[in-house]
């Protein structure tokens, strides 16, 4: 009986420490992140810096810590930053972003902080407010040629003072603003790559380089929408290229033709292919969201512009036997209809106010296209303007005449103000903070 009284006693002792590491083992290692700062609810503007404290223990080493700005549906707004952990158990981690996304709308974000060790990963998450900043004007970049040199001028607003940004021994193709991030790019026509710089910072952040021994011209055009840069290249094809610098997508031309222009048409393009050794025309649509081609057409004449109207619809303006046209091209019957012809001139130029109102340059005349009324009538006579470019916070248009650059009120047409460079002026572009 005392034999079995201590094999019951010895399998109670063998059964309780089995339990006893049993347990050890089933323990859930969950990290603990508290926040010091910011606080619940803390208010910050698109531009601000969100200063970070958050405490972190847990029983296993601590592998990975990584913060990111999220919007209410989880979806990340900035990029991932990580931040090290040395295998501690615990640490208080001092940390800092700048709410750099100058199109973030105003509303309800979440800081996100995410810690992995050992077992398992923990996500905390603390709500802040951020508001939008509002859309300026902030200069008006002016694109020069002086002998070899380009040149890249900012001018304030008023037209009043000049400061040189950019200064290169390269030939001139085409140029571009992109908003989104506030890159600014040139492409060289011969040999010249693709340069890209922070507008504001001047910080040369990627270039596209040409090819060896590369034909005449090599780069055809640039043109930007949305967040990306199509580059037309000579050879016959169209690249699309994202703020980093990252290719996204290549459009072939059709063979024997070269991309002249890529035209922005919200939300698709237009890429104009003309015969690489021969007088033809062709114009591809594509989709802006898969770069696809979805029709092609042929229109007689020199494209200007062209720009979105409604829906997938948009409006072409183009010069035929030195007459300015416009017409409407309707995306569900891929046909161009309701053409104006404007007798006085040729067009040089185009801006668009909204869908039914268009700025037209044509001699010495700077024209208002209204669709509603199919009229074209002038608002301005004086110099032969060039390169319009209209804001729509002032309503006012820029254009340049020879070598001075002019803004004129819209509608009246009157001149506020010009000044002159000295160069040959050979693009204008508006910058603005986002």
């Amino acid at each position: 009986m005392k034999t079995d009284m201590k094999i019951v006693l010895i399998l109670l002792v063998v059964i309780s420490v089995i339990g006893i590491f049993s347990c050890k083992k089933n323990i859930i290692d969950i990290p603990e992140i508290t926040y010091d700062f910011p606080k619940e609810n803390a208010l910050y503007s698109v531009g601000d810096t969100v200063e970070i404290r958050v405490h972190i223990k847990s029983i296993s080493a601590i592998k990975s810590i990584a913060f990111t700005l999220v919007d209410e549906h989880l979806i990340p707004q900035l990029s991932n930053y990580t931040y090290p952990a040395n295998d501690k158990n615990e640490l208080t981690v001092d940390f800092a972003f700048i709410i750099s996304d100058y199109y973030m709308l105003s509303g309800i974000y979440q800081v996100l902080c995410k810690v992995t060790n050992e077992q398992e990963v923990k996500h905390k998450y603390q709500k802040i407010i951020i508001s939008e900043i509002t859309q300026v004007l902030e200069g008006v970049a002016v694109v020069t040629r002086q002998g070899s040199k380009t040149k890249v001028w900012d001018l304030n607003t008023s037209l009043s003072s000049s400061t040189l940004k950019f200064e290169l021994y390269s030939d001139y193709s085409s140029s571009v603003y992109l908003p989104f991030h506030h890159r600014f790019a040139l492409a060289g026509a011969i040999s010249g790559d693709v340069i890209v710089w922070d507008y504001f910072t001047e910080d040369t952040l990627t270039r596209i380089p040409h090819y060896p021994n590369p034909p005449f011209p090599y780069f055809s055009g640039l043109t930007s929408f949305s967040d990306l840069t199509a580059v037309s290249f000579y050879q016959g094809s169209v690249s699309l290229y994202n703020y980093l610098g990252y290719q996204t997508h290549t459009v072939p031309t059709q063979s024997g033709f070269y991309p002249a222009q890529v035209l922005d048409v919200n939300p698709n393009f237009l890429i104009v292919q003309k015969q690489t050794n021969g007088s033809n025309q062709l114009i591809s649509l594509h989709l802006g969201t898969t770069a696809s081609q979805h029709a092609s057409f042929g229109l007689q004449g020199d494209i200007i512009n062209a720009f979105p109207f409604e829906a997938n619809d948009f409006m072409i303006f183009f010069n035929q036997t030195n007459m300015g046209n416009i017409e409407k091209y309707i995306f569900d019957n891929n046909a161009t209809t309701e053409p104006v012809s404007y007798h006085g001139a040729a067009f040089s130029s185009a801006a668009q106010i909204d869908s039914k109102n268009y700025l037209l340059a044509a001699g010495n005349q700077l024209l208002w296209y209204q669709y509603e009324v199919s009229s074209v009538s002038p608002i301005y006579t004086g110099k032969e303007l060039h390169f319009l470019a209209f804001d729509q916070l002032s309503n006012r248009v820029y254009a340049s005449a020879e070598q001075m650059v002019m803004v004129f009120d819209i509608p009246s047409g009157q001149l506020i103000s010009s000044f002159d460079l000295g160069e040959e002026i050979l693009n204008i572009h508006l910058i603005y903070n986002k």
